[in-house]
Formats: structure tokens, C-alpha cells, sequence
């Protein structure tokens, strides 16, 4: 399963994971490592073991895979997360705004 996800070029968005056996019962992360197709896109950011952050860099898509090791034991049992990630362009990106700034008025010469 892939999950998806739609944000802004001027969001970020946390996301967690949570790992279950084939019975439903939880299973301890021993931590994890993620990868972007694109960092032109999206970056990821591993906060701990279970939590991190997609951070938009430009309008695209991208993929992103998980890599957790499902065992928190000594022993590694890699599990993939892959997500689809979609970076749009936020409209306050184009918008701009211009201040005028006056300087002192003086006489004009003669």
C-alpha cells in the first residue's frame, strides 16, 4: 500500500508511523531511515523512531520510502513504507507586494 499526501511549497507536514504483526498487535520501531526520488520536491526528516517531517522545497512529485526496522531488539527486520507525496504551488509564492520608501523633499536647483 502507498500512502499519499498533497501540501503546499511553503508547508511542511509531520507524519508518524505506527507497526502492527499480522494480528493487530503493536510492534516496537528500532528506529528508521527515509529516502526522496526528488529533494528538488521534498525532503524527510527522521525526528525519532516513530515520527518525522516532509518538508516542501518546490512545486512536484516525489516519492518517499521508509526503511524501519521492525524489531527492536537486536536483530533487524527491515519493513518499506513507501508515500507519494505532491508539493503544489502555494499561491502566496507568486504574490508580491511592493513598499515605496520617500526620501526627503528638497528644492530643485535653479
Amino acid at each position: 500500500m502507498v500512502d499519499e499526501t498533497t501540501f503546499t511549497s511553503e508547508q511542511e507536514q509531520t507524519f508518524s508511523i505506527n507497526i502492527t504483526d499480522g494480528r493487530g498487535h503493536h510492534i516496537d520501531s528500532g528506529g528508521m531511515t527515509a529516502s526522496s526520488s526528488d529533494e528538488t520536491v521534498v525532503k524527510v526528516e527522521i525526528m525519532d523512531a516513530n515520527n518525522g517531517k516532509l518538508v516542501s522545497v518546490a512545486p512536484g512529485t516525489a516519492r518517499v520510502i521508509l526503511d524501519i526496522d521492525a524489531d527492536a531488539g537486536p536483530d533487524v527486520r527491515s519493513v518499506l513504507a513507501e508515500m507519494n507525496v505532491t508539493v503544489t504551488l502555494d499561491p502566496r509564492t507568486n504574490e508580491r507586494m511592493v513598499t515605496v520608501t520617500f526620501g526627503t523633499a528638497t528644492d530643485k536647483a535653479v
